[in-house]
């Protein structure tokens, strides 16, 4: 149904991002000790406030190398409108295309290049971009997490199945008022919103979060908002680890 559509866009977001980015600080973790200093490939992608923000912290390593040996050398900005529009959207194809050569991976490029191309012709009639930085984060982070139902489905059958599950229910259904234990019971799926939410309020918050626990290292203080925070946090991992502790183990992406 749609809300486990919704659920399933919003879980695979953070799985790939939290995967991929554990891994990356593991591998810069590793070269480390070694004497390599490696750069950050990920900066708090998920609060970007535009698309082209969102790039410069996702996966840094690899739109930086399309940057300079793809996007750059056919032109980069200094050429005609046409022909600028036209350079993006062959970097975004190909960074799709790096992903695996099929035509989901190629959607998935295609429609970054597309937003843009959207977002650089707003800014050029719009100056000012809206004042209200979680809109801007929350219209950003919608925009990334349709894409990725391309990059995640094994086909564009499967692809569009999920996008036009996300935009065509009865909402009647979805609103209607069920028994508050079978509820519950019925539907983890509505719980796992919940935890969702959770983590993306970290991602979001992650920098005073940050602070915090610098602050309370030194000074065994944590303040009473991350205080809660990290007690939900611990229960939802609980639950999350008894629900799946007896389910086979699952590979990581990267």
């Amino acid at each position: 149904d749609t809300p486990l559509a919704w659920l399933g866009i919003l879980a695979y977001s953070l799985q790939i991002f939290l995967d991929f980015s554990a891994y990356s600080d593991m591998a810069i973790g590793l070269a480390r000790i070694f004497g390599f200093e490696l750069l950050e490939n990920f900066n708090f992608p998920y609060i970007a406030t535009t698309v082209q923000d969102f790039w410069r912290r996702w996966h840094i390593s690899l739109s930086t190398w399309f940057m300079d040996y793809v996007y750059i050398p056919l032109g980069g900005n200094r050429v005609g409108v046409p022909r600028f529009y036209l350079n993006i959207l062959i970097t975004f194809v190909a960074s799709g295309l790096w992903h695996g050569a099929s035509w989901t991976f190629f959607f998935w490029g295609l429609l970054h290049g597309v937003y843009l191309i959207v977002y650089t012709v707003y800014k050029t009639f719009r100056k000012k971009q809206s004042k209200l930085k979680f809109l801007n984060i929350f219209i950003t982070f919608s925009f990334v997490c349709f894409a990725l139902i391309f990059f995640r489905a094994d086909s564009l059958s499967d692809a569009w199945f999920i996008v036009r599950k996300i935009f065509t229910t009865n909402y009647l259904t979805v609103l209607e008022i069920r028994p508050v234990l079978g509820y519950i019971n019925m539907n983890i799926k509505y719980f796992s919103f919940i935890a969702i939410s959770l983590v993306l309020l970290f991602l979001y918050d992650g920098y005073s979060l940050k602070i915090d626990i610098i602050n309370f290292i030194s000074s065994k203080k944590l303040t009473i908002r991350w205080t809660v925070y990290l007690t939900i946090t611990v229960i939802i991992v609980l639950m999350a680890l008894i629900q799946v502790g007896n389910n086979s183990s699952r590979d990581f992406i990267y």
